[in-house]
């Protein structure tokens, strides 16, 4: 049985549809973050599972249980929101153990479990603060522990690291991350930032336009996206255009706008693009390889100079452990990322030969749909 399930689920305001036909199921136990662009429909959507927001068209079901037009109240669901939302006037106890003094728990018992669950968020000894005292990290914990204490089947965040400064997000989605193992607690994570939904995820739900897009581990999100889109969204890339020019029963090759010529492995020939078809291909920077030399060409069986192409350096820009350069190759720039070393330095004007692997790369056809065999 599914934690959560989404049955066809719409959002209209209007004649505007934020969530549009969308199905999802949460397993039990999983860690799901929803990314996204602002205003593609990633809190409208937790805001239907935690009952703020009633769907227009389909279902809602929480363990089993169709709660599409229960209360938030009657959902065994707890939400931490962006701004944290602590009562101002309480002490941080007083602010966790308010769950427990709605559901009717005594006194004693509600300050041993607010106790408890300060500990387990690492603010034992804060307990008679009050939120103004508390850094930034501190009350986000404070929120995140008022949600847990009332034992929740589901725990919704929206985008509850959002206010923090990177150094406190990082500490903070690792020490969620080991809540999340010790409770194995069942969560959706609302995201816009990529780098924390694959820190956090179990599974990453990608959505765009109010539409679910992709669903799958952060690896196969990352590496076999299933359109441009999701390629463009999860990452820097270089995005080559091309022509098909010869096409094969495991690959096509493609004639780019760099000059040189393109392998492509297809797994499935009929859903690839047939020959003087376009065709985008997405070349990720950490996927190629520089050859500092006087410029030369890689020459295939056919004759062709297939994947590689030749440029001077217009642009180093040092980021600490990587470098990345701007090559520009004549008929346009690509940008390449590779590990910092000080004995093997490249320096701009300097003459350069950029390789790749046919099987690192992925390709989208003209509908912008991913036909490529991605090695993972």
């Amino acid at each position: 049985m599914s934690a959560i399930k989404l049955e066809d689920v719409t959002k209209s305001y209007g004649g505007f549809n934020a969530v549009d036909d969308l199905s999802l199921e949460v397993k039990e136990g999983e860690l799901l973050c929803v990314l996204g662009p602002s205003g593609c429909g990633k809190s409208t959507t937790m805001r239907m599972i935690g009952g703020l927001e009633r769907p227009t068209e389909g279902d809602v079901h929480i363990a089993g249980q169709k709660v599409t037009r229960q209360p938030p109240y009657e959902r065994d669901c707890s939400i931490v929101f962006q701004d944290w939302a602590l009562f101002p006037h309480k002490t941080i106890l007083e602010n966790v153990a308010f769950g427990l003094k709605m559901d009717g728990i005594d006194r004693t018992k509600r300050k041993e479990r607010a106790r408890e669950t300060l500990e387990m968020v690492q603010l034992d000894g804060h307990e008679n603060k009050k939120p103004k005292e508390l850094s930034g990290g501190q009350q986000q914990r404070v929120a995140l522990a008022r949600s847990l204490i009332v034992e929740p089947h589901v725990l919704l965040l929206d985008e509850p690291l959002s206010n923090l400064d990177k150094r406190l997000k990082e500490e903070m989605q690792l020490e969620l991350k080991d809540i999340h193992k010790e409770l194995d607690q069942t969560m959706v994570h609302v995201t816009h930032d990529q780098s924390e939904a694959f820190t956090l995820a179990d599974r990453i739900c990608i959505m765009n336009d109010g539409k679910l897009i992709q669903v799958g581990a952060p690896p196969d999100v990352y590496n076999n996206p299933k359109n441009q889109f999701v390629e463009e969204f999860l990452g820097d890339t270089n995005f080559l255009e091309g022509t098909v020019v010869e096409t094969a029963s495991d690959e096509v090759v493609a004639k780019t706008d760099l000059g040189c010529h393109v392998d492509i492995p297809v797994t499935n020939r009929q859903a690839a693009p047939d020959e003087g078809e376009s065709v985008s291909i997405s070349l990720r920077p950490e996927n190629m390889q520089l050859r500092q030399s006087e410029i030369q060409t890689i020459k295939a069986d056919g004759g062709d100079t297939r994947c590689t192409a030749s440029g001077q350096v217009d642009n180093v820009i040092y980021r600490g452990s990587m470098t990345r350069l701007y090559i520009d190759t004549g008929s346009r720039t690509i940008f390449v990322e590779q590990q910092y070393d000080p004995d093997r330095e490249i320096e701009e004007q300097q003459n350069i030969v950029i390789q790749w692997d046919p099987k690192r790369l992925v390709a989208f056809d003209n509908e912008e749909t991913q036909f490529t065999t991605v090695e993972n």
